[in-house]
Order: structure tokens, then C-alpha cells, then sequence
């Protein structure tokens, strides 16, 4: 453990030892209890930091217990609500490795009261407004898909503090998310500028966005300037696969083949818990094996434009090349691909053409496709207003949302549910 990590432990439960001897003698103990809620929650930070993952469960279990005791004694003491409410919201995406530690340490994750206990903290709270507000910026995106709501939390707290690098980075995630090209940019060119010293990691993962971002576009030269860039500052094998396969198909499409070869020798250098890199890995593999496919490189490219929501280019592509293609896997996601754009322009009766020619049972080993198919079918019909039909697909889109992307479409589908008020 570095000697700076050891002297945050030792100053942090000197601090909570100071602080229960003060408990222990308080007639008021609630302004106390928040103390040891916030150095216990720093305490789980930095352990999972660690990896001391057990002894980051018991010190969640501590710090909420203290926020607990927070509000039995003074109710309307709302700085503590936000604590209690990142915890139940964070621990729903523990990985099912650490599943038995959270039933060791009896937590539960409800993601839907975290979610109202930070909306109470930024409301009625004191000195936890700025930070439910980033809270709530980041879950209205990732987990709700309701960009405008998270940019309306995130601007707030940036103009407050616009030099804040991780309230910038944070804000250009949605708008990414939000296929807003162009004020992502913005805000991660803040973000690089400042390059601040506290947050390197912060401003490596600006660059591999960047590199997005004009890969989206179909801009492969600076796509590729931006992931190497990435590579070279990063300090943690997140997004490198995801990186080195994106970097491939730049490559391939410039016609530099052997850059491209040299790329997939990265795809295994990922996060192998991150969607994105274990993508990156299986997708890789099959490059290697089969070279790329023009049904591949293709659908890469509009896939690039849906998300740059360059739905005509989509539209007019697609309809050029989908004929041509052999492989009813990749047809079948070109059918989706188009039905989603022609959602986008509100022309109905090409997205139900379009639909009506996917049939999700044959999917072979593109299976996302399923659950894409399914909230595609449920967005079609709450558009035209039939919720009946909205309702049924939107829970099949939930029941068989088990494949890769799962966490691209279950904000989707949480969003979704919300307008039809589904719980």
C-alpha cells in the first residue's frame, strides 16, 4: 500500500477516534453521527479504492448506520439523506463476484430510493447541495436517460465552479450520451486545458472521449490521434481494449492494414469487468479469425452515425447496402438500425416497415439485437399512443436485456418505464 494511502488511514480513524470519545459524552449527538457517516463513507471509498473489498462493505454498513442515527434523532437533518441515498444507489451495480459480501454485511441496493434520498439532500439539505447535484446529474443520465434533467443538475454546479474537472467531464458523458457531439467537445476541451494535476486519469479519459467523438464522426485520422493519446496517459487498463479495436477499424477504413493488425494485438489489454472492453475482446477475436467483413465495417459506420444522430446518412447508407448483405445477423441489426432513425425523424410508418422485417427468435450471436428490437417495438408504440403495446414490449425489452450492452439499454428502458409509469 503507498505510504500516502497509509497516512489518509491513519489521520481518517484517528479522526473517528476522536469523534466517538466526543460522541460518548454529547447530549446532542446527531451533528457527531453525520461526522462519522462522512469518514466512514471516505473510509469505503478509499478501502474500495484498495481493493480491500469486504472491508469496504463493512465500513458502507457503518457509515449508513450513522446516517441512521442521523435522522431518528433530528428528521429534518437532510445532509444525511444524501449518504444514505449514494449508497443504495451505488451498490446496485456491485458486480455478482462481491454478491455474497453485501449478503454478509446485510446492505440491499435500491437504486430507485437512492435516487429519492439524494433528491431530498439537494432540496432540503445544507452543505450536500453541490454534491446531490452532481449525484443526481450523473444518475438522471446513466440511469434514467433523461439528459436534459442531467444538464440542468451538472450546469448548475459548473457555473458555480467552472474549473471543476470531474463536474466538466461528467457533463460531456451526457451529452455524448445524448449524441450532442459538439457540446461534448466543448466541455472536454475544458477539461483538457485545465489539466489538472489532482485528476490525470480524469483528463486521459477526456482524450479516449475525444477519440470517441471523432470516431463517431467517421473521422478516423483524429479518431486515432486521440486514442494514442489516450494510451499513452492512461493509468488504468479501462477502455485500452475498446481502444486498441476502435483504433483497428480506423485503420482498416484508411486503408492501412497493417496498423490495423497491429491495433487487435491490443484488444485483450482492457478491463475485462467493463461492457465495452469484454466487446472489444469478442469482437476482436472474430476479426482475427474471419478479417473484417464489409457487413462489419458497414454497419460500424452507421452505427457511427446513429450515434452522431446523422439519421439521414444512416437512412440513405443503409438503404444502398443492406441488400447486399449476406449475414441475417448483421440484416436483421441494419433493419434495427434503420427503424430507430426513422423514430428519430417521426416517420412512423417507415420504423413499423422496418420493424415488421426483424424477427428477434433468429437472432444468432448478435442476441443484443433482442432486447434492442423489443425497446425499439415499445418506443414505436408510445410514440403513436398505444400504451397497451408500449407497456408489453418495454417488459420484454427489461426480461431479455441479459446480453452485451445491457447497461447501453437499461437506461433506455428505465426511461421508458417512467413515461409510461411502469414501476
Amino acid at each position: 500500500m503507498p505510504a500516502t494511502t497509509m497516512f489518509f488511514f491513519k489521520y481518517l480513524d484517528l479522526s473517528i477516534e476522536k469523534l466517538n470519545n466526543k460522541l460518548a459524552k454529547a447530549d446532542k449527538k446527531y451533528e457527531l453521527n453525520y461526522l462519522l457517516g462522512k469518514a466512514f463513507m471516505f473510509k469505503a471509498m478509499a478501502l474500495s479504492t484498495a481493493e480491500k473489498n469486504l472491508d469496504a462493505f463493512w465500513a458502507t454498513k457503518s457509515s449508513i448506520g450513522y446516517f441512521e442515527d442521523v435522522l431518528e434523532e433530528n428528521p429534518n437533518f437532510h445532509d444525511a439523506n444524501l449518504g444514505i441515498g449514494v449508497f443504495q444507489y451505488a451498490l446496485g451495480f456491485v458486480p455478482s463476484v462481491f454478491k455474497w459480501a453485501l449478503n454478509l454485511t446485510g446492505l440491499t441496493a435500491d437504486q430507485n430510493k437512492g435516487f429519492h434520498n439524494i433528491k431530498i439532500a439537494l432540496k432540503n439539505g445544507t452543505d450536500s447541495k453541490t454534491e446531490a447535484s452532481f449525484h443526481l446529474g450523473k444518475i438522471y443520465s446513466d440511469y434514467f436517460a433523461e439528459y436534459d434533467s442531467s444538464t440542468i443538475n451538472l450546469y448548475n454546479i459548473i457555473n458555480k465552479y467552472p474549473k471543476n474537472t470531474l463536474f466538466l467531464y461528467q457533463c460531456a458523458i451526457t451529452h455524448l450520451l445524448n449524441r450532442d457531439l459538439q457540446n461534448a467537445e466543448k466541455l472536454l476541451n475544458r477539461v483538457i486545458s485545465l489539466n489538472n494535476k489532482n485528476f490525470k486519469q480524469t483528463t486521459a479519459f477526456a482524450y479516449f472521449l475525444k477519440g470517441d467523438i471523432y470516431f463517431r464522426k467517421n473521422n478516423y485520422e483524429k479518431a486515432i490521434e486521440y486514442y494514442n493519446k489516450f494510451t499513452q496517459l492512461t493509468r488504468t487498463t479501462d477502455y485500452l481494449g475498446i481502444a486498441s479495436y476502435r483504433s483497428a477499424f480506423c485503420y482498416e477504413m484508411l486503408g492501412k492494414k497493417d496498423e490495423s493488425v497491429k491495433c487487435l494485438s491490443g484488444i485483450n489489454s482492457g478491463n475485462d469487468d467493463i461492457q465495452e472492453d469484454i466487446y472489444a475482446m469478442e469482437e476482436g477475436k472474430k476479426v482475427k479469425n474471419y478479417g473484417w467483413s464489409f457487413e462489419r465495417l458497414n454497419l460500424l459506420t452507421n452505427q457511427n452515425n446513429l450515434e452522431a444522430a446523422k439519421y439521414d446518412s444512416v437512412i440513405s447508407n443503409l438503404k444502398k447496402h443492406l441488400s447486399s448483405y449476406k449475414d441475417e445477423d448483421s440484416k436483421f441489426i441494419g433493419y434495427l438500425y434503420l427503424a430507430e432513425s426513422f423514430i428519430q425523424k417521426k416517420e412512423m410508418d417507415d420504423a413499423n416497415y422496418y420493424l415488421t422485417k426483424v424477427y428477434p427468435k433468429k437472432f444468432d450471436r448478435e442476441k443484443w439485437g433482442i432486447p434492442y428490437f423489443n425497446y425499439l417495438k415499445a418506443l414505436y408504440f408510445y410514440k403513436i399512443k398505444k400504451t397497451n403495446d408500449a407497456v408489453k414490449y418495454i417488459n420484454l425489452a427489461e426480461d431479455t436485456n441479459e446480453y452485451s450492452f445491457k447497461e447501453k439499454y437499461q437506461p433506455l428502458i428505465n426511461n421508458l418505464k417512467r413515461k409510461l409509469k411502469i414501476d
